[in-house]
């Protein structure tokens, strides 16, 4: 399959996000939570790390113990530099495709710690963590990857050519849809697509996946109330990208408008 190496668009470093949450995913296919479990914060050249207790219980319930490195709940832990344990989550920079892989996420390499942590998200493929930055009711415009989409039809072999449909046509227009009814997620908000089909030259609806777990109620809520609109576009497909959560339609931006 050939390897994407689409960019994001690169953001003003002026306008960093100084807060992150820390998400931790089930790995049971049967519970499918996202929950928020910590927050890292950036002040001047001071870091600190907290874990959010009552979430921390829920999460225990569904088989989480610690993020490694912060053994213990009730501690905050602060540091003068991005604590060791979450820099090597980041791009390792004797690779020798760092340069490439910077360039994915929309950086470069006067882009610090901090700005690779906010893109990368500091996922691996060896654990079920990601930092993430807070849903901001305030702001017009966001952006989030995909969840879900390595259940969805669209990767099955037979889909093959409608997901390169999809590459194709990167700012193709998505539908969001509330589902009050579903079972992991009673504010869920699904993502759809209309794909043309090359044996008819009709358009298909697909399923592509969800909006994340940590941002559906603000979602939810936002597509309830009747006094605003929304317009939603794929903003990235990366194919080539191992991580199925930075895969198809890998960011998504969303416009949020106030109607009368």
């Amino acid at each position: 399959m050939m390897n994407s190496m689409n960019t994001i668009d690169k953001k003003d470093k002026k306008d960093k996000n100084n807060k992150l949450y820390l998400i931790w995913r089930s790995a049971d296919p049967q519970v499918r939570l996202r929950q928020k479990i910590g927050i890292l914060t950036k002040e001047g050249g001071s870091y600190r790390f907290t874990y959010l207790k009552d979430e921390v219980e829920e999460a225990k319930r569904k088989g989480f113990t610690y993020f490694p490195g912060f053994t213990e709940i009730n501690k905050t832990y602060e540091n003068n530099a991005l604590f060791a344990n979450i820099e090597t989550r980041l791009i390792n920079k004797k690779r020798a495709d760092y340069l490439d892989l910077l360039n994915r996420y929309g950086l470069d390499v006067n882009s610090d710690s901090w700005d690779i942590l906010v893109a990368t998200k500091g996922r691996l493929p060896t654990d079920d963590f990601e930092f993430v930055v807070p849903f901001d009711s305030q702001r017009t415009e966001f952006e989030f990857d995909i969840a879900g989409t390595r259940y969805r039809d669209i990767f099955k072999e037979e889909n093959q050519e409608k997901l390169w449909e999809l590459k194709k046509n990167e700012n193709k227009k998505l539908i969001l849809e509330c589902e009050p009814g579903n079972k992991y997620d009673n504010h869920a908000v699904a993502v759809f697509a209309n794909i043309l089909k090359s044996d008819d030259g009709k358009t298909e609806r697909m399923h592509l996946g969800y909006v994340p777990k940590y941002y559906s109620e603000e979602v939810f809520n936002k597509l309830s109330n009747p006094h605003v609109s929304y317009s939603a576009y794929i903003k990235r497909v990366d194919l080539g990208n191992p991580n199925y959560d930075e895969k198809i339609t890998a960011l998504v931006s969303l416009i949020f408008s106030k109607t009368e």
